[in-house]
């Protein structure tokens, strides 16, 4: 109930088990995954947009994560990053500029492809 009443006055979503072992009252949830989806389902019954990337950007975002060897929350830290950054920019929606400035703010890791060790 408070990240739909957070949702419902403009705020951003945040779940998984790091957050909330439940996915509903006395029920533990499988997986974040299950999280996700519960959640994308309650802000679409309420007619609220889930952010997403504009088709170029998630193509950058997928070239790189092989490139840049992401893991799944590497992959969302970006994604967090470049959501921020279109609200930043006043933008409605994440598109590829917002991805690429993302992608820019990430260190590389020594043993990745591409890191300075």
């Amino acid at each position: 109930p408070m990240i739909t009443q957070s949702a419902l006055i403009g705020g951003n979503c945040r779940v998984g088990l790091e957050d909330s072992l439940y996915i509903s009252k006395g029920k533990l949830a499988e997986s974040n995954a299950a999280q996700v989806a519960k959640i994308k389902h309650i802000l679409e019954q309420l007619s609220l947009e889930v952010a997403s990337p504009d088709e170029a950007g998630l193509k950058l975002l997928a070239e790189a994560a092989d490139r840049m060897r992401l893991t799944a929350r590497g992959y969302h830290r970006v994604l967090r990053v470049a959501r921020t950054l279109a609200d930043l920019d006043g933008a409605d929606a994440v598109r590829r500029i917002h991805v690429a400035e993302a992608l820019a703010y990430r260190e590389p890791v020594a043993g990745r492809l591409g890191a300075v060790a």
